[in-house]
């Protein structure tokens, strides 16, 4: 299995997952303009667009369906253009504008998806500001490995402590350091709350990476906040907590907004 995270934070998310042979490709969210998310693959050196089997978005936010003002959202032109199935709750699919198209598949909150040798699991996510939020994991039977996130929540999943032993990469919100947050005084206390309630803390994080098993060899950090985060401060958090259970193997990558993360192979 390969990864790459193509944008991740505020201003857009979308992650690049193939099969270890790499004929089987999907996108979790494409929270970019059009344009950009197929200049993003275009930069990474990664297959066309036209390649990927389908997309499978988390939530409604325009971050991750790629909503910029009243045009067309990516997810949509995604379906129109190249005619990619999309997956993802009815709230999200009616967000994105495609609900009625029959290429976009309306699941649950718990769901299992199979996309060639890839299985694609939903769960769940605590959110407040939006409906039917999930996660999802993945598991690639050519390679026998499987990926798991856990970002734009505000506490551990529900049964994510069941599926974390079985994780061989951990992807992994480190949205703030709450200080940052709270002494941030362009936020409104409303807003600096809901950040707080919303999104896992560099500690929130630290604690469930130290809950990983010894099949977990990558560690990604994602969905930092520019204003309230530093990605210097990220890394020291996060190999501290390694250091802590003794897992200084362990790789440790933080993903960006602007470009594509490294090959991430498992």
């Amino acid at each position: 299995m390969t990864l790459r995270s193509l944008a991740s934070g505020s201003a857009g998310n979308s992650l690049y997952v193939a099969s270890a042979d790499g004929e089987t490709r999907i996108l979790i969210d494409a929270g970019l303009s059009f344009r950009k998310l197929r200049n993003r693959i275009s930069a990474a050196g990664l297959p066309a667009l036209p390649g990927i089997k389908a997309v499978f978005v988390t939530h409604s936010h325009g971050d991750h369906i790629g909503k910029s003002g009243s045009g067309a959202t990516c997810v949509e032109r995604l379906i129109r253009e190249y005619g990619i199935r999309v997956y993802g709750t009815a709230p999200t699919l009616d967000a994105a504008g495609v609900r009625q198209h029959p290429q976009a598949v309306t699941i649950g909150v718990r769901a299992e998806i199979e996309v060639g040798p890839l299985r694609v699991w939903a769960f769940p996510i605590r959110r407040h500001n939006a409906e039917e939020c999930v996660n999802y994991r993945v598991y690639d039977g050519a390679s026998k490995r499987t990926m798991l996130q856990c970002f734009e929540t505000g506490a551990k999943p529900d049964g994510f402590d069941a599926w974390l032993p079985h994780a061989d990469a951990l992807l992994i919100e480190c949205n703030h350091e709450r200080e940052y947050v709270v002494d941030n005084d362009k936020i409104p206390e409303i807003i600096a709350q809901r950040i707080i309630a919303t999104h896992l803390s560099n500690p929130n994080a630290a604690a469930i990476v130290k809950q990983i098993s010894e099949r977990t060899k990558l560690v990604v950090a994602l969905h930092l906040s520019k204003e309230n985060n530093d990605p210097a401060l990220v890394r020291v958090v996060l190999t501290k907590a390694l250091r802590e259970i003794g897992r200084e193997d362990v790789r440790v990558v933080i993903a960006g907004q602007d470009k594509p993360s490294e090959v991430l192979n498992l």
